[in-house]
């Protein structure tokens, strides 16, 4: 059970990096680069409001990968499944 709890930790922690990175590199783009007709932010300062949830995301996926990874590797030690340090 814990093996599976650890690898949920890391799937959503995947899922919520590589999202709020898209989020962020379309901003990135459609400020520096060319603006898309889809995208709805106005000019420079303003369109920085555009990331909205995507930086909390982010910093939720890190803090998940890094639960995933102290779950896995506790739990494997208390079991006996790697060798103790």
């Amino acid at each position: 059970m814990w093996l599976i709890k650890g690898l949920i930790y890391f799937v959503m922690a995947i899922l919520a990096i590589g999202i709020g990175s898209a989020i962020i590199v379309w901003v990135l783009y459609n400020v520096f680069v060319e603006t898309q007709p889809q995208y709805t932010g106005s000019n420079f300062i303003t369109s920085f409001g555009s990331f909205g949830i995507s930086i909390p995301m982010v910093g939720i996926g890190i803090y998940w990968f890094k639960c995933g990874y102290k779950h896995l590797t506790r739990r494997s030690s208390k079991d006996g499944l790697t060798p103790a340090a």
